[in-house]
């Protein structure tokens, strides 16, 4: 059993996942954070994105600072989890 979680968007603390899944008898196999992919230069956006994507969408225009706030931050926090 995998979880996943997006850290941008969590509305929740990383320890809440691990907080409901010990008391149901999970067991944690391991936990992986990748890193944020590092990709190509581009030139900043020169309009905002779609709306609904707000305040994601805004990275685009500011790519540099984008990439510099994210560097090290884990893309994703993948939980591995069995039952015994």
């Amino acid at each position: 059993m995998v979880g996943e979680v997006r850290p941008a968007q969590l509305g929740h603390l990383i320890g809440d996942y691990l907080r409901a899944a010990l008391p149901v008898g999970l067991k944690v196999r391991r936990c992986e954070e990748p890193a944020v992919p590092v990709g190509e230069q581009r030139a900043p956006a020169d309009a905002l994105g779609p709306w609904e994507l707000w305040p994601w969408s805004l990275a685009a225009m500011v790519p540099e600072a984008a990439r510099a706030a994210g560097a090290g931050a884990p893309a994703l926090v993948i939980w591995h989890f069995s039952r015994p």
